[in-house]
């Protein structure tokens, strides 16, 4: 349960900044943030499928586990934010 939450927050938060960051890749504060949500949880079950540590019993944002969980989610949520973006910007035209 605690990795599926450190997914969803680095996604939601690995979203928000880079949407603020790269202006061609904001969708909005909501869209961000959903985005954010689905990538960082998609993207940490699939670290964690191809080997990546649990965070369950992690002490420390240093263990392997916690490490894997938020890159996992982080990089989703920018991953599906880029895409979303994209698709976003095919439908306006």
């Amino acid at each position: 349960m605690e990795q599926i939450i450190i997914h969803l927050i680095a996604g939601a938060v690995g979203a928000l900044i880079v949407g603020k960051l790269a202006s061609a890749l904001d969708m909005g504060v909501a869209r961000n943030l959903v985005a954010g949500l689905i990538g960082g949880f998609v993207g940490g079950q699939v670290i964690g499928m191809f080997g990546g540590s649990t965070a369950e019993g992690a002490t420390a944002v240093t263990d392997p586990g916690m490490v894997s969980a938020i890159i996992g989610g982080l990089a989703g949520g920018i991953i599906l934010l880029a895409i979303g973006s994209v698709i976003t910007r095919m439908m306006a035209k």
